[in-house]
């Protein structure tokens, strides 16, 4: 995936756990500062405010909020985590709970890739930069993103018949090199015994461009208040900074590409 959508949504997911804790934070921080006693914040130069409280001391000064924000290294994390609890949120709409099996399939799955590296799970932890709870609190926002992806997938007895009717030769081919059996199988399956991996293709063929369609909903449809700034410009300000302005980038080469694949007529590649 290229451009502006590809680039971006890598900026927004693409962080560790650690990073997202350290997101929620520096909001919670944010989000608890003060005006002074006549409600509106004064300023020094550079637009800091002079009178808000500090939200943190750094070797010796104080941190106010805009000059926190205006640092850009800030704003992703802080993009991170507001996907994170947008995602939770549409979970609970929708009545998803976190699939435990899966995410100790795909934990699991982590430390078999750390063996392979002739890695012990701590000496792979450290090279992630890590904890364990960190991991696994990423990973549960990977499966509850995947169950959330899966769910808008078609796949009743009939949608998967349908795709067995009309890709029946292929399925089996697949079907066959898949499990190692020998050609004389071929004419004996049927769509109930092939039914699971006839799924597997279902899910596998839609879940890319949906996958696709989750993020940017859930990221566009996404709103921030800033609770610390007296003056609604100033929040407005980094609101767009933060937000806004990365959602309608987004949006324009949405836009861009959607008009580009109907007109080439392009379709999610299908991996063996």
């Amino acid at each position: 995936m290229t451009g502006i959508i590809g680039l971006k949504k890598v900026q927004v997911m693409s962080i560790k756990s650690s990073t997202v804790v350290l997101a929620a934070l520096l909001l919670a921080m944010l989000c608890g500062c003060v005006t002074s006693g006549s409600g509106k914040q004064s300023t020094v130069s550079g637009g800091v405010p002079a009178n808000s409280q500090a939200i943190m001391i750094i070797n010796g000064e104080k941190i106010f909020p805009a000059e926190l924000l205006s640092f850009p290294v800030i704003r992703g994390p802080l993009r991170q985590y507001i996907y994170r609890v947008s995602l939770a949120q549409e979970a609970k709409k929708r009545g998803i709970t976190l699939d435990e099996s899966r995410l100790e399939e795909v934990v699991q799955g982590e430390k078999e890739l750390a063996l392979n590296r002739d890695q012990t799970w701590e000496e792979y932890l450290d090279e992630l930069n890590q904890t364990e709870a960190e991991l696994i609190e990423e990973k549960k926002a990977d499966v509850l993103f995947d169950q959330l992806v899966a769910a808008d997938v078609d796949t009743s007895d009939e949608a998967l018949r349908k795709f067995w009717d009309e890709n029946k030769a292929d399925t089996i081919d697949r079907y066959i090199k898949k499990y190692f059996l020998p050609d004389s199988e071929r004419d004996k399956l049927t769509f109930e015994d092939c039914k699971d991996f006839v799924r597997e293709r279902v899910l596998q063929r839609e879940m890319f461009p949906k996958s696709d369609a989750l993020f940017k909903r859930l990221f566009n449809d996404s709103t921030l208040e800033l609770l610390c700034f007296s003056s609604d410009e100033e929040a407005n300000h980094f609101e767009n900074l933060i937000l806004y302005n990365l959602q309608e980038q987004i949006k324009a080469e949405a836009e861009e590409a959607q008009q580009q694949a109907g007109e080439s007529g392009l379709l999610a590649p299908e991996t063996e």
